[in-house]
């Protein structure tokens, strides 16, 4: 369930498509704050999860949540992020 508010004009689009991958995720800007949430729909991929995440009827898992205080959230920094999140769950 969200408890967030997003801002529903900020929000980016990051994918691997690597070795045969097509796995897409989708950030979203919490209003008011330096943070963005990054979602993974893992049903629409058949694909199950290991790590355990909040869920979002609108989004998906709720797989990540990142500052940018300090740094801005760039589409190539996204996607390292969302590559990450693959990783760990062995997905590539």
């Amino acid at each position: 369930m969200n408890v967030h508010t997003f801002d529903d004009t900020q929000h980016l689009h990051v994918g691997y498509y690597e070795g045969g991958k097509d796995l897409e995720g989708i950030f979203f800007k919490i209003v008011g704050e330096p943070t963005w949430c990054l979602f993974f729909d893992h049903d629409f991929y058949g694909l199950k999860v290991s790590g355990t995440y909040s869920w979002d009827s609108s989004f998906g898992l709720l797989v990540d949540t990142i500052s940018t205080k300090h740094e801005e959230l760039t589409y190539e920094r996204g996607c390292l992020l969302f590559q990450q999140f693959l990783e760990r769950e062995k997905f590539i």
